[in-house]
């Protein structure tokens, strides 16, 4: 968790905003979920992927994740993306196989307790 705090300063998520398509769910004022659209790959080879979902954890359940997940899944198809992708944390993953992702066979960032996670479109 502190390797992923460091990876997300306010200055780090700030700068991303530069390349990604970021979406916030606010009720009552605060900020209660968000989640972000982004290539991951090249604009010869695109790696279109959902990037920092969270939800707080005491609105679980409630479909804010699926309403969010709703935004990103039709920015995929906007830019006809034939595969979806998400580097999620382990206790996510199954939140992402309701979706309709798979595990990827080939892991690069265990050390991270990062697992992509793949859905074909």
């Amino acid at each position: 968790m502190e390797k992923h705090k460091s990876h997300n300063s306010i200055e780090s998520l700030q700068a991303q905003l530069g390349w990604k398509a970021v979406y916030v769910v606010e009720q009552d004022g605060d900020v209660i979920a968000t989640g972000s659209f982004v290539n991951f790959g090249s604009a010869v080879v695109p790696k279109y992927s959902i990037s920092n979902l969270y939800v707080k954890p005491e609105l679980h359940s409630m479909g804010i994740g699926r309403l969010l997940f709703n935004r990103l899944f039709q920015d995929a198809k906007d830019n006809n993306a034939a595969t979806f992708h998400v580097p999620s944390s382990m206790n996510a993953i199954g939140f992402y196989v309701k979706m309709g992702f798979t595990v990827d066979e080939e892991q690069l960032e265990y050390e991270d307790e990062i697992t992509w996670m793949t859905m074909w479109l």
